[in-house]
């Protein structure tokens, strides 16, 4: 489902895999003012029908997941710079990172390196917070001590405000939302998704690409194996507008 502001067009694609909701509108550690640069990178992004067009022309997602701050990993994601923009020539990354930084030892990725070394050779980040895959950033938080619903909202209020002059800086809400066994009219997919819309969209002013998994882990589909997918266990057909 793609949206933009002040309308709604749809393209619904059923899978097994993830679906996600694509949503053009006004809009790991929250990054540093004082050492990122804003890129210009040209180009504009826009949705026509269910296509993402970039400069009026169709830009079809190649990508591929990528370390990012919080996550503890001891490998420098932009040192892989070169060989995602010219050898496997992937046109986006999906920076996995966590809003609450894990103790140990220091984070070598730093949010604002990523995206200046990547989106300065045109190859869009995708902001993807991994706190509670399968689950969900909930007030108050499950369990106890992790990133709440309201840390994420405050979270992504500082990012969106931070690349919103940026085009190529995409955010994911969350990753994987929802358990497996999830009942279907649970609604802390809604109010997740609603809340953190509202911080980039309003509060932050961002018109940057903002995606959206569907529940049941990013399924968007109740555990039914081959069968089709019911509409009503479908978060993007239900809860997507």
């Amino acid at each position: 489902m793609y949206c933009q502001p002040g309308s709604m067009q749809s393209l619904v694609r059923l899978r097994r895999t993830a679906l996600l909701v694509i949503a053009i509108c006004v809009g790991a550690t929250a990054p540093r003012a004082a050492t990122y640069a804003a890129q210009q990178p040209t180009g504009e992004f826009t949705v026509a029908g269910g296509r993402i067009l970039k400069n009026g022309a169709e830009f079809i997602i190649r990508g591929v997941s990528v370390a990012g701050p919080g996550l503890g990993q001891k490998h420098r994601t932009v040192l892989d710079t070169h060989l995602i923009a010219d050898v496997w020539r992937f046109n986006l990354v999906r920076v996995g990172c966590s809003i609450k930084p894990r103790p140990g030892p220091a984070d070598v990725n730093d949010l604002d390196e990523i995206v200046s070394a990547f989106t300065a050779r045109g190859i869009v980040v995708l902001i993807d917070p991994r706190d509670h895959i399968a689950g969900y950033y909930e007030d108050p938080p499950n369990p106890p001590g992790s990133p709440s619903l309201t840390d994420l909202t405050a979270w992504y209020k500082a990012v969106a405000a931070r690349y919103r002059a940026n085009p190529n800086v995409w955010f994911e809400v969350m990753a994987g939302p929802g358990r497996r066994e999830e009942k279907k009219e649970s609604e802390p997919w809604r109010e997740a998704h609603a809340r953190v819309i509202a911080a980039i969209r309003g509060d932050a002013a961002a018109r940057n690409i903002v995606v959206c998994e569907g529940k049941f882990r990013g399924d968007d589909a109740a555990p039914t194996g081959a069968l089709a997918v019911p509409e009503a266990s479908s978060a993007i057909l239900t809860r997507g507008p």
